[in-house]
């Protein structure tokens, strides 16, 4: 992992995208295969000692692209929930400004009575 500390930095904003509800392709078994079923993403991006510098959109991480980006990915199939959050935070830490990207995808279907998923965190220079 990072040397960085997480969550707490100095100067850390953080950008997020919550409470997606998205239909997509994922699951594993047979029966999920070429249907949609409904995922609830969740998305932080860190910025480290980020500052303010003006009021324009290209002086910060905008939440649009990576809404538009889990759109596309939803159109794909994922076997798995983890391969699913592991390319949304892929995608985030391609800006160098990132220094961290948090993602959790739950499948809300799956059993009645409580949601199932995955939360994982990715760091901008590890290997994974």
């Amino acid at each position: 992992m990072s040397e960085q500390a997480y969550p707490e930095t100095s100067n850390q904003t953080v950008v997020t995208v919550r409470d997606m509800r998205i239909p997509a392709y994922v699951g594993v078994y047979e029966h999920e295969h070429g249907v949609q079923q409904e995922v609830i993403i969740n998305v932080d991006v860190g910025l480290c000692d980020w500052r303010i510098e003006s009021d324009k959109i290209d002086c910060t991480i905008s939440y649009e692209p990576i809404v538009l980006e889990i759109r596309r990915m939803a159109s794909v199939h994922h076997d798995l929930v983890e391969s699913f959050a592991d390319c949304i935070a892929r995608f985030c830490l391609n800006d160098k400004r990132v220094s961290y990207a948090k993602v959790s995808v739950e499948k809300p279907e799956v059993w009645k009575d409580c949601r199932v998923g995955v939360t994982i965190t990715r760091y901008q220079g590890d290997q994974f």
